[in-house]
Protein backbone atom coordinates (compact mmCIF):
# COMPACT_ATOMS: atom_id res chain seq x y z
CA UNK A 1 0.00 0.00 0.00
CA UNK A 2 0.86 3.49 -0.60
CA UNK A 3 -0.39 6.62 -0.84
CA UNK A 4 0.71 10.44 -1.46
CA UNK A 5 -0.90 12.99 -0.47
CA UNK A 6 -0.19 17.21 0.09
CA UNK A 7 0.31 17.33 3.90
CA UNK A 8 -0.55 20.41 5.64
CA UNK A 9 -0.03 22.42 2.56
CA UNK A 10 -2.23 25.50 1.80
CA UNK A 11 -2.42 28.47 -0.91
CA UNK A 12 -3.23 32.10 0.60
CA UNK A 13 -4.35 35.56 0.28
CA UNK A 14 -4.82 38.10 2.35
CA UNK A 15 -5.87 42.13 2.46
CA UNK A 16 -5.87 44.41 5.10
CA UNK A 17 -7.98 42.13 7.82
CA UNK A 18 -9.38 39.56 5.39
CA UNK A 19 -7.85 36.29 4.05
CA UNK A 20 -8.79 33.54 1.80
CA UNK A 21 -7.08 30.28 1.70
CA UNK A 22 -7.55 27.04 -0.22
CA UNK A 23 -5.02 23.60 0.52
CA UNK A 24 -5.13 20.71 3.27
CA UNK A 25 -3.62 22.32 5.55
CA UNK A 26 -5.46 21.27 9.41
CA UNK A 27 -7.36 23.81 11.54
CA UNK A 28 -6.48 23.37 15.13
CA UNK A 29 -9.58 23.81 16.75
CA UNK A 30 -9.78 25.07 20.55
CA UNK A 31 -7.58 25.74 23.48
CA UNK A 32 -6.88 22.12 23.87
CA UNK A 33 -2.81 21.52 23.82
CA UNK A 34 -3.24 17.92 23.17
CA UNK A 35 -6.80 16.44 22.27
CA UNK A 36 -8.71 18.92 20.34
CA UNK A 37 -12.62 17.80 20.36
CA UNK A 38 -13.48 19.46 16.52
CA UNK A 39 -10.00 19.60 15.12
CA UNK A 40 -6.07 18.59 15.04
CA UNK A 41 -3.54 16.80 12.75
CA UNK A 42 -4.36 13.64 13.93
CA UNK A 43 -5.58 12.57 10.40
CA UNK A 44 -4.60 13.95 7.27
CA UNK A 45 -5.91 16.89 5.79
CA UNK A 46 -8.83 17.26 3.64
CA UNK A 47 -9.26 19.63 0.83
CA UNK A 48 -10.96 23.03 1.91
CA UNK A 49 -11.53 26.77 1.10
CA UNK A 50 -12.06 29.38 3.77
CA UNK A 51 -12.18 33.29 4.09
CA UNK A 52 -12.23 35.11 7.16
CA UNK A 53 -10.76 37.91 9.36
CA UNK A 54 -7.53 37.93 10.38
CA UNK A 55 -6.86 39.19 14.71
CA UNK A 56 -8.46 42.67 14.10
CA UNK A 57 -9.40 45.05 16.73
CA UNK A 58 -12.83 46.77 16.94
CA UNK A 59 -13.58 50.25 17.87
CA UNK A 60 -16.80 52.06 18.28
CA UNK A 61 -17.33 54.44 16.07
CA UNK A 62 -17.97 57.97 17.65
CA UNK A 63 -16.59 57.05 20.76
CA UNK A 64 -13.71 55.69 19.21
CA UNK A 65 -13.40 52.75 22.07
CA UNK A 66 -11.29 49.64 21.36
CA UNK A 67 -13.49 47.10 22.97
CA UNK A 68 -11.04 44.11 21.95
CA UNK A 69 -10.26 41.77 19.03
CA UNK A 70 -12.26 39.67 16.85
CA UNK A 71 -11.09 36.51 14.52
CA UNK A 72 -12.98 34.22 12.67
CA UNK A 73 -12.87 31.48 9.43
CA UNK A 74 -15.54 29.74 7.95
CA UNK A 75 -14.54 26.61 5.24
CA UNK A 76 -15.81 24.00 2.97
CA UNK A 77 -14.03 20.72 3.00
CA UNK A 78 -14.64 17.69 1.31
CA UNK A 79 -14.10 14.48 3.10
CA UNK A 80 -13.06 11.40 0.80
CA UNK A 81 -14.04 7.67 1.64
CA UNK A 82 -11.30 5.43 2.08
CA UNK A 83 -10.93 3.18 -1.36
CA UNK A 84 -11.70 -0.09 1.20
CA UNK A 85 -14.73 0.86 2.64
CA UNK A 86 -17.55 -0.14 -0.06
CA UNK A 87 -17.96 -0.09 -3.72
CA UNK A 88 -20.67 2.22 -3.73
CA UNK A 89 -20.00 5.05 -5.90
CA UNK A 90 -22.74 7.45 -4.68
CA UNK A 91 -21.77 8.03 -1.19
CA UNK A 92 -18.20 8.26 -1.46
CA UNK A 93 -17.80 12.19 -0.36
CA UNK A 94 -19.19 14.40 2.61
CA UNK A 95 -19.64 17.87 2.99
CA UNK A 96 -17.77 19.48 5.65
CA UNK A 97 -18.84 22.77 6.15
CA UNK A 98 -17.23 24.92 9.95
CA UNK A 99 -17.35 27.64 11.63
CA UNK A 100 -14.68 28.99 14.17
CA UNK A 101 -14.72 32.74 16.11
CA UNK A 102 -13.09 34.08 18.83
CA UNK A 103 -13.25 37.42 20.88
CA UNK A 104 -10.63 38.82 23.30
CA UNK A 105 -11.96 41.63 25.21
CA UNK A 106 -9.84 44.76 25.99
CA UNK A 107 -10.95 45.51 29.17
CA UNK A 108 -10.33 41.72 30.64
CA UNK A 109 -6.29 41.22 29.58
CA UNK A 110 -5.33 37.54 28.25
CA UNK A 111 -8.97 36.37 27.99
CA UNK A 112 -10.13 34.87 24.55
CA UNK A 113 -13.76 33.46 24.40
CA UNK A 114 -14.43 31.45 21.47
CA UNK A 115 -17.05 29.04 19.34
CA UNK A 116 -16.54 26.33 16.98
CA UNK A 117 -18.78 24.53 14.91
CA UNK A 118 -19.09 21.89 12.54
CA UNK A 119 -21.40 20.32 10.05
CA UNK A 120 -20.92 17.29 8.36
CA UNK A 121 -23.53 16.40 5.52
CA UNK A 122 -23.60 14.41 1.97
CA UNK A 123 -22.39 16.46 -0.69
CA UNK A 124 -25.09 17.83 -2.10
CA UNK A 125 -26.38 21.39 -3.73
CA UNK A 126 -28.65 21.67 -0.96
CA UNK A 127 -26.33 21.27 2.11
CA UNK A 128 -24.26 24.50 0.71
CA UNK A 129 -26.45 26.22 3.20
CA UNK A 130 -24.84 24.65 6.21
CA UNK A 131 -21.73 27.26 5.28
CA UNK A 132 -23.37 30.39 6.44
CA UNK A 133 -25.20 28.76 9.80
CA UNK A 134 -24.66 29.44 13.03
CA UNK A 135 -26.55 26.52 14.65
CA UNK A 136 -29.86 24.38 13.98
CA UNK A 137 -31.59 24.20 16.86
CA UNK A 138 -33.54 21.01 16.26
CA UNK A 139 -32.74 17.70 16.97
CA UNK A 140 -30.29 16.21 14.56
CA UNK A 141 -28.76 12.89 14.21
CA UNK A 142 -25.77 11.78 13.09
CA UNK A 143 -26.30 10.92 8.99
CA UNK A 144 -29.02 8.42 8.32
CA UNK A 145 -28.92 5.98 5.56
CA UNK A 146 -31.66 8.09 3.87
CA UNK A 147 -29.55 11.12 3.58
CA UNK A 148 -32.17 13.50 5.11
CA UNK A 149 -29.99 14.48 8.18
CA UNK A 150 -26.57 16.64 9.35
CA UNK A 151 -24.28 15.78 11.61
CA UNK A 152 -23.91 19.08 14.01
CA UNK A 153 -21.13 19.25 16.53
CA UNK A 154 -20.24 22.58 18.88
CA UNK A 155 -17.93 23.66 21.48
CA UNK A 156 -17.30 26.76 23.81
CA UNK A 157 -13.27 27.70 24.45
CA UNK A 158 -12.15 30.06 26.99
CA UNK A 159 -8.77 30.70 27.10
CA UNK A 160 -6.84 33.18 30.03
CA UNK A 161 -3.14 34.06 29.61
CA UNK A 162 -1.06 35.49 32.81
CA UNK A 163 1.82 35.91 30.52
CA UNK A 164 3.80 38.06 33.29
CA UNK A 165 3.94 34.71 35.08
CA UNK A 166 3.54 32.15 32.28
CA UNK A 167 0.32 30.95 33.37
CA UNK A 168 -2.58 29.65 30.96
CA UNK A 169 -5.92 28.09 32.06
CA UNK A 170 -8.07 27.12 29.11
CA UNK A 171 -11.46 25.23 29.22
CA UNK A 172 -13.90 23.48 26.48
CA UNK A 173 -17.31 22.16 26.42
CA UNK A 174 -19.23 20.56 23.01
CA UNK A 175 -22.17 18.99 22.04
CA UNK A 176 -22.52 16.13 19.44
CA UNK A 177 -26.26 17.08 17.90
CA UNK A 178 -29.06 18.29 20.07
CA UNK A 179 -30.36 15.86 22.13
CA UNK A 180 -34.67 15.43 22.09
CA UNK A 181 -34.09 14.32 25.59
CA UNK A 182 -32.80 18.39 26.65
CA UNK A 183 -35.32 18.26 29.93
CA UNK A 184 -33.78 15.01 31.74
CA UNK A 185 -30.03 15.93 30.95
CA UNK A 186 -28.57 18.83 29.86
CA UNK A 187 -25.23 16.69 29.52
CA UNK A 188 -26.61 14.33 27.20
CA UNK A 189 -24.00 13.83 24.60
CA UNK A 190 -21.87 16.79 25.99
CA UNK A 191 -17.87 16.48 26.41
CA UNK A 192 -15.46 18.54 27.86
CA UNK A 193 -11.78 19.60 28.52
CA UNK A 194 -10.05 21.16 31.37
CA UNK A 195 -6.50 22.51 31.40
CA UNK A 196 -3.74 24.18 32.14
CA UNK A 197 -0.23 25.74 31.28
CA UNK A 198 2.83 26.52 33.21
CA UNK A 199 6.10 28.40 31.78
CA UNK A 200 9.07 27.20 34.13
CA UNK A 201 12.02 29.12 33.44
CA UNK A 202 15.80 27.28 33.34
CA UNK A 203 17.98 29.73 32.28
CA UNK A 204 17.76 33.60 31.12
CA UNK A 205 17.21 31.57 27.45
CA UNK A 206 15.71 28.24 28.49
CA UNK A 207 12.43 27.53 29.55
CA UNK A 208 10.29 24.47 30.19
CA UNK A 209 6.73 24.35 29.55
CA UNK A 210 4.33 21.81 32.07
CA UNK A 211 0.98 21.12 30.54
CA UNK A 212 -1.99 19.36 32.25
CA UNK A 213 -4.85 18.63 30.35
CA UNK A 214 -7.94 16.57 31.45
CA UNK A 215 -10.32 15.57 28.30
CA UNK A 216 -13.58 13.70 28.97
CA UNK A 217 -15.26 12.34 26.01
CA UNK A 218 -17.33 9.70 27.21
CA UNK A 219 -20.71 9.04 26.48
CA UNK A 220 -23.17 9.83 29.62
CA UNK A 221 -25.03 6.80 30.69
CA UNK A 222 -28.37 7.83 29.77
CA UNK A 223 -27.42 8.30 26.43
CA UNK A 224 -25.87 4.41 26.34
CA UNK A 225 -28.75 3.06 27.76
Amino acid sequence: FWNYDWGDSEIRWTWNSFTFGFGTQNPWLGSAYLNPMLGSNNAPGYIKFDIGLRETQVVLPFINLNIGSIEGRIWLGQLQESEYFDNDDSNNKRMLTAMSVSYKPSFIPGLTLGLNRLYITYWRNENFKYLFRLLSLKHSNALASSGNDEDQKVSLFIQWHFPQVGFKLFGELGRDDFSSNENTNPFHTAIYTIGIEQIIPITSTVKSQLILEWNNFEMSQDFQF
